[in-house]
């Protein structure tokens, strides 16, 4: 299945570490606290803030897309009790649905990465697109999940997530599962707020935000 080319190719992305995540990944963090999930199992990489990527732009009313970027691994292959947790029981695939549940949290952490303002709230207006191979996600392979801001308006923001599975090799090719389009709304004093507008500098970026 053909995926929606979604790097971070014009920055060194970051890994997370424990103390990072509130700040890069506050939706999922808060998801796995309250269904008691293993978060710290989780490989978590991002494009990084100012101070770590002088890429990333401090404007507060523009950003490029990939300054929204994350990635969340889950290693299946290493973390026998993170498999467990994901399990689609009695098989060896894992629970679709809590794939979903999680990729609607990231969407809001992506959200979060482009508005970087604690002020405003977040939420889910709609899953705008779902392209899905058809195959159940396999647990003798890692998972990856990536995504980041593809298109906005004035208070409204598309975030494109994509999903592949990697083998537990160095070097295996990830292969794409699928694709979702999220449109989250932002929310200030129970008003639409405005958003930062995307600077879309490649064509790669033009094609994603059309």
């Amino acid at each position: 299945m053909e995926g929606d080319e979604i790097n971070v190719s014009s920055f060194t992305p970051q890994v997370a570490s424990a103390s990072d995540l509130p700040s890069v990944i506050p939706f999922t963090l808060d998801l796995s606290h309250r269904n008691k999930g293993l978060v710290d199992e989780l490989e978590v990489h991002y494009a990084g803030d100012a101070q770590e990527n002088p890429q990333v732009t401090k404007s507060i009313t523009e950003r490029r897309p990939e300054e929204s970027w994350i990635e969340i691994r889950y290693p299946f292959t290493r973390s026998a009790s993170l498999k467990e947790q994901y399990r689609l029981f009695g098989t060896g695939y894992v629970r679709f649905g809590k794939i979903l549940e999680d990729m609607d949290a990231m969407a809001g952490d992506v959200v979060w990465r482009h508005l970087r303002r604690k002020d405003r709230l977040i939420a889910t207006a709609a899953v705008d697109h779902l392209a899905w191979a058809g195959e159940l996600i396999r647990l003798d392979k890692d998972l990856r999940i990536q995504g980041q801001v593809t298109w906005v308006g004035r208070s409204s923001m598309e975030i494109t997530l994509e999903a592949s599975t990697v083998g537990p090799q160095p070097g295996d090719t990830p292969e794409v599962l699928g694709s979702a389009h999220f449109v989250m709304v932002s929310r200030e004093d129970d008003k639409a707020a405005p958003v930062p507008q995307l600077v879309l500098e490649t064509p790669k970026a033009r094609k994603l935000f059309e």
